[in-house]
C-alpha cells in the first residue's frame, strides 16, 4: 500500500491567487489537504476529478473553479504530489 504525505508534510507552496480575501491561501492550503486525505482515505488512492472541482469551489467560492484546478494540477504535478488521468478524470497519489 503507498503512503501519501500527510497534510503536515504537504509542501508549503501556494498558487498566486488573484482573490482579494486575506484568507484565500489559507482555504486553498485546506482545500489542498481535504483533497490529500481523500485521496490517502480511497482504497485505490484515487479520487474523481469532481470532486476535487467540488473542493476548490467550496474552499476558494470568488476563484474561477476550473482555471484553479488547472492551476492546481500543474503544482500538484511539480511537487510530485498528485497525478491527473485527463482521460479518466481522476487524481491520484503520485
Amino acid at each position: 500500500m503507498t503512503t501519501l504525505a500527510s497534510p503536515r508534510t504537504l509542501p508549503r507552496w501556494v498558487p498566486t491567487s488573484s482573490a482579494s480575501s486575506p484568507d484565500c491561501h489559507t482555504d486553498l492550503r485546506r482545500g489542498s489537504e481535504r483533497v490529500a486525505n481523500a485521496v490517502a482515505r480511497a482504497p485505490t488512492h484515487t479520487v474523481d476529478a469532481d470532486f476535487v472541482r467540488e473542493t476548490i469551489v467550496m474552499a476558494l467560492p470568488q476563484e474561477r473553479y476550473d482555471r484553479t484546478f488547472e492551476v492546481f494540477v500543474s503544482w500538484s504535478r511539480f511537487g510530485d504530489l498528485f497525478a491527473y488521468d485527463e482521460a479518466a478524470q481522476t487524481v491520484q497519489a503520485a
